[in-house]
């Protein structure tokens, strides 16, 4: 049997989900001073960049040894 292997993207879908991701994520927060946001591996790079505009990000990722 081969592997599960899928084309990511297409690029243009992704940014405009994470564009709305990053304005939801904003409008949420209006009335809090901290959070834990728990995103996929996928957004993890690309929404730390958007959201820190607004934001104090820290970005930590967690490997399979730990499930």
């Amino acid at each position: 049997m081969g592997a599960n292997i899928q084309q990511h993207g297409p690029f243009e879908v992704q940014e405009q989900r994470e564009h709305l991701m990053c304005a939801n994520i904003v409008g949420a927060m209006s009335c809090h001073e901290s959070a834990v946001l728990v995103i996929g591996i996928a957004h993890l790079q690309s929404m730390c960049v958007k959201l820190k505009n607004n934001f104090q990000v820290r970005a930590y990722a967690f490997g399979p040894e730990l499930l």
